[in-house]
């Protein structure tokens, strides 16, 4: 018996949508607690590589955690002119 799909994409997209504003991995995992970070990781890595998403390296607004983190920023229009970073 195969592994029933978590739908991370149409989920996060559906995240990115409904919050429309930039987002940290752990946002999204506040909002979709059901999707291991992992799953999320793998997900935004999809949507970077094909360029719904932009990724950009901020200094960690959580104190006590890792210095710097990435922020997602989503479109349904394709980021075909700006090259990702990473």
């Amino acid at each position: 018996m195969s592994e029933p799909r978590s739908q991370a994409v149409t989920k996060i997209r559906q995240v990115f949508r409904t919050q429309n504003k930039p987002m940290l991995l752990a946002d999204i995992q506040a909002l979709l607690p059901e999707l291991n970070p992992s799953k999320i990781s793998m997900t935004l890595c999809y949507l970077v590589r094909q360029k719904y998403c932009l990724r950009e390296q901020i200094d960690n607004p959580t104190p006590k955690k890792r210095k710097k983190v990435w922020i997602y920023t989503y479109s349904d229009q394709r980021f075909l002119e700006v090259k990702n970073e990473g």
